[in-house]
């Protein structure tokens, strides 16, 4: 027989703290023998867990023994820790001991010396192989999961289950338990895929754990099951989140395969993947690709300031103004008019409103183009450029070839009509221009390219068109609404039948929206407006939920509600403590509040709890008293009518278990 000395000291077996009373070791034993393991257990493993907590009290519950022991734990001046010693028959209840007090990382090094050592004896190596030894590993590995992915370590998090889940499906054993392992894996894979694009991590491994994804929900806009238990529009906030770290090649790739499903969706974001790449690389051929998905695209939504911008930069002027003719976006056509000062086909304007377009709202949203300077001088300059441009059929002279406009006095150098193409467009002020008279009007079908351009005669304006349009005023929309718009047209792209005229992809300004109501200082706006960053609470297997753990669900909702309508809008936390349809309630809320420059600061205080009553082991109601001041914040300032400082009401809720946390289903205001 071998012995094995185990990381667990007396005072842990029992659940307890040095120094407490006589009376409280004998209860805190009563609690832990009647306080059974999951049922998974064999009754050999139970028996030997109840010898180390026989053990454990006939030490504590004698004075003598118990100061000898207080003296050994204090002696420790190496800093090795206690530790019991445990025979090898009994190893698999010593686990299951340090899985029981939260010991997870011990009970995993324990089990890898254990597999590790050379020359293991025969009793030892069968350990290795004991189903309960393996279980309470295992178990250990799922909770210490847990804990890695709420301090932010979704990766290292889905290291230590697969190496779990490796390990059951090498022995055979607790195929339930392994679904669990699997089920928190799938869970994991949003945050993982984000932790591995980001700096330091690995690429490849987040980008095809992001195809796996794809392929398992059938596409972005699909229907299938993914196991991560995120909505349609829970997906499409996920996949923008995504984009910030993808490359505009890597967004390409993915976004273009994606689209072949049919994939609406994605076919919407391999456009801008084409239009940005096209452009920053001086590649026209891409954004010819990109145009051609717009034209199927257009069936089912208003695409055409996208078609016109792509018209535009491929040179095909008369047919980007007729795109402009037919684009429902009353609010970007008017500013693109405005700035184009009388021209009829609109093109200053176009140009200018391109510009703003890629630097604010494509460029942005890929890893690599950030931050770029965008111009349409130096893209129409590249040599590439223009002898692609004048291969392509049907297009017109680039940009209607710009000429300088006759200003007195002309400089001596500066001839009155000199050829200015697209290439010398500048969105900042410069000498006025005139346009040269506007080609044939392009034929529908294909038709052959004329072996060469013949240039048109300078025809007189009156007065000359200005571009004189600062950049300041380049477009009429907020990052936060052109992003929270992008959103609902990519919805309206998922679901077939729909059209929503609105600017896609954070292209155009959506409709005014109307202030908050002043219905916000209800206790039912406050129970249903915020949205934060908190953590769940687990709901163990076969067990009820206790009160305790329901005061805690309720008291970090009251944290996640005050961090998701305060300053920083911080949602994403909202999937673990509410369900639908409160979940959407409270998403969209918070979205409204940050689109409007809003939010609320609170200050609670501890809840009380009124009444609770359990419903077996998937649930409970509870009743609290909740106290709260709520101050209210437009554009940064206080607004004291919309602000209360005094709130105290009663609210009930019905928790319920999903996906191993306890959540709110429901919840009802009784009185303010």
């Amino acid at each position: 027989m071998e012995s094995v000395r185990v990381p667990l000291d007396y005072y842990r077996v029992l659940g307890l703290t040095p120094g407490v009373a006589p009376e409280q070791v004998q209860q805190a034993y009563r609690d832990r023998v009647a306080s059974l393991p999951r049922r998974e257990f064999s009754d050999r493993a139970i028996e030997s867990r109840r010898a180390l907590l026989d053990a454990a009290l006939t030490v504590l519950a004698n004075p003598q023994q118990r100061q000898l022991y207080e003296q050994q734990l204090a002696s420790d001046r190496l800093g090795i820790g206690a530790t019991v010693e445990v025979d090898d028959g009994d190893l698999p209840g010593a686990l299951l001991m340090l899985y029981e007090v939260g010991a997870y990382e011990g009970a995993i090094a324990l089990w890898r010396t254990l597999k590790t050592r050379e020359g293991l004896a025969p009793s030892l190596e069968a350990v290795t192989k004991d189903g309960d030894a393996i279980l309470a590993v295992v178990l250990s590995a799922l909770e210490l999961a847990r804990d890695r992915q709420q301090q932010g370590f979704s990766h290292e998090a889905s290291l230590v289950l697969e190496e779990a889940s490796n390990l059951l499906a090498e022995a055979g054993l607790f195929a339930g338990v392994r679904a669990e392992l699997q089920t928190e894996l799938y869970r994991l894979r949003p945050d993982r895929i984000l932790e591995l694009l980001a700096p330091g991590g690995d690429r490849q491994q987040g980008i095809q754990l992001f195809r796996e994804v794809l392929d398992a929900r059938r596409g972005i806009d699909g229907t299938g099951i993914d196991g991560s238990s995120l909505s349609t529009v829970d997906f499409l906030r996920f996949v923008q989140r995504l984009r910030q770290y993808l490359t505009v090649a890597e967004q390409q790739a993915i976004f273009e395969e994606e689209a072949r499903r049919p994939s609406p969706v994605a076919s919407y974001l391999a456009v801008y993947a084409l239009i940005a790449r096209g452009f920053a690389q001086r590649q026209p051929s891409l954004i010819r690709r990109a145009k051609g998905l717009l034209v199927k695209l257009s069936a089912r939504q208003d695409v055409y300031l996208e078609q016109a911008v792509c018209a535009l930069l491929l040179g095909q002027t008369e047919e980007a103004t007729r795109a402009l003719e037919k684009s429902g976006d009353s609010q970007q056509l008017a500013y693109i008019r405005q700035h184009s000062e009388g021209d009829p086909d609109l093109l200053p304007g176009l140009c200018l409103y391109s510009e703003g377009w890629l630097a604010e709202d494509v460029f942005p949203h890929f890893q690599d183009l950030r931050g770029q300077p965008i111009s349409l001088q130096e893209y129409f300059a590249e040599e590439q450029v223009q002898a692609y441009l004048e291969e392509l059929p049907n297009t017109t002279t680039a940009a209607g070839a710009w000429v300088v406009a006759e200003e007195p006095p002309v400089p001596p150098a500066m001839p009155r009509a000199v050829d200015v193409r697209l290439s010398s467009y500048e969105p900042e002020p410069i000498r006025p221009l005139q346009r040269k008279t506007a080609p044939a009007a392009v034929k529908d079908g294909p038709a052959p390219r004329p072996p060469a351009r013949r240039k048109r005669p300078v025809e007189t304006v009156t007065p000359p068109v200005e571009i004189n349009a600062p950049r300041r005023s380049r477009r009429p929309t907020s990052a936060q609404q052109r992003g929270r718009w992008f959103l609902v047209t990519l919805m309206a792209l998922a679901v077939a039948g729909i059209v929503v005229a609105v600017r896609s992809l954070f292209g155009g300004a959506p409709p005014e929206r109307p202030s908050l109501p002043t219905a916000l200082l209800t206790p039912l706006w406050t129970e249903l407006g915020r949205s934060a960053a908190g953590q769940g609470v687990t709901a163990r297997a076969n067990e009820p939920l206790q009160q305790g753990d329901a005061t805690r669900v309720i008291q970090n909702w009251q944290e996640v509600k005050a961090r998701a309508l305060g300053p920083n809008h911080e949602a994403e936390a909202l999937a673990t403590v509410l369900l639908e349809p409160l979940l959407s309630e409270w998403r969209s809320r918070a979205l409204d509040l940050k689109a409007n420059q809003q939010y609320i600061a609170y200050t609670t205080q501890p809840i009380e709890v009124i009444d609770f009553a359990a419903e077996g082991s998937e649930g409970a109601t509870v009743t609290v008293r909740i106290q709260e001041s709520r101050e209210f914040f437009q554009g940064g300032a206080a607004d004291p009518n919309q602000s209360q400082p005094q709130a105290d009401y009663r609210v009930r809720y019905r928790l319920t278990r999903s996906e191993d946390l306890w959540r709110i289903a429901d919840m009802t205001v009784l009185d303010n």
